[in-house]
C-alpha cells in the first residue's frame, strides 16, 4: 500500500507538468493530506529558509511548475552559514551544468556562479560560452587548478565542477543575454559539449538576479 501511494502520488505530479491543474490540484492536496496521517510523512527540517512565495504543507513535496506557481511555492531560500557569518540565497529552479546564487554579509552581496560537466570522460574544460539567438555571449576563461574534479565511484564516469565569483560586469551582461531569445552554453576543453537552457532555467535565473537587485544595503546584515 505504501508503494502504491508513492506510485500514485508521482504519477500524479508527473501528470500534472504535462496539463493544467484544474481540479486535480484539491485532490492532489488531499492524498498528501491523507499521506500525512497514514504514514507520517511530514516535511524534514532543514536549515534553507524560503525568502519569497508562502510555504505549505503541499509546497513541501510538490516540484511540478504549473503547481509551484499556482500555489505561489516559494522559489528562493536562504542559508546561514555560521562560521563565514555570511548569508546565501539559492532558487530551487536553478540546477544541471550551470548554478547562481547570492552571498551577502553585513558589509555587502556578491554574486557567485558555478558550472557542472558530468560525462564518461575528461572534459577539462577551460572555456565556457553562453549565447542566445541575438548573439549576445558571455564568455568565461577557466583555470584549470580553480576546477574541482572527481571520479563517480565505481569509475564509470568523471566529474569536473567549478564555483567562483560573478563580477558585476558579468552578471549585467548575463542577465541581457538571459531577456532574449533561448539561450545555450558551450564548454570547450579536450572536446566540445552543448547544452540548451529550458525556459524553466532562464526564469529560475532571471528571478534570483532579480532578488539581488532587490536586496538592498538595509537587509544585508
Amino acid at each position: 500500500m505504501f508503494l502504491f501511494f508513492h506510485f500514485f502520488r508521482f504519477g500524479i505530479g508527473i501528470n500534472f507538468e504535462k496539463r493544467s491543474v484544474g481540479m486535480n490540484k484539491k485532490l492532489y492536496s488531499i492524498i498528501l493530506l491523507v499521506s500525512f496521517f497514514m504514514y507520517g510523512c511530514a516535511p524534514s527540517s532543514s536549515l534553507y529558509k524560503p525568502v519569497n512565495g508562502k510555504k505549505s504543507f503541499v509546497c513541501s513535496y510538490i516540484s511540478a511548475v504549473e503547481i509551484i506557481k499556482d500555489y505561489d511555492c516559494p522559489t528562493i531560500y536562504e542559508k546561514y552559514d555560521e562560521f563565514q557569518k555570511t548569508y546565501f540565497y539559492y532558487h530551487t529552479g536553478i540546477s544541471g551544468f550551470i548554478n547562481l546564487y547570492i552571498g551577502k554579509n553585513k558589509i555587502n552581496k556578491w554574486y557567485r556562479i558555478g558550472f557542472f560537466y558530468e560525462g564518461e570522460n575528461w572534459l577539462f574544460f577551460k572555456n565556457i560560452i553562453i549565447i542566445n539567438d541575438s548573439g549576445d555571449r558571455v564568455v568565461f576563461d577557466i583555470k584549470q587548478y580553480e576546477k574541482d574534479k572527481d571520479v563517480d565511484k565505481g569509475g564509470k564516469g568523471v566529474k569536473e565542477k567549478i564555483d567562483m565569483i560573478l563580477t558585476n560586469e558579468k552578471a549585467k551582461e548575463l542577465k541581457k543575454l538571459l531577456s532574449k531569445g533561448s539561450v545555450r552554453i558551450r564548454f570547450t576543453g579536450k572536446g566540445i559539449i552543448e547544452e540548451d537552457f529550458s525556459s524553466r532555467l532562464v526564469e529560475a535565473l532571471s528571478e534570483i538576479m532579480e532578488f539581488y537587485e532587490n536586496l538592498s544595503e538595509k537587509e544585508w546584515g
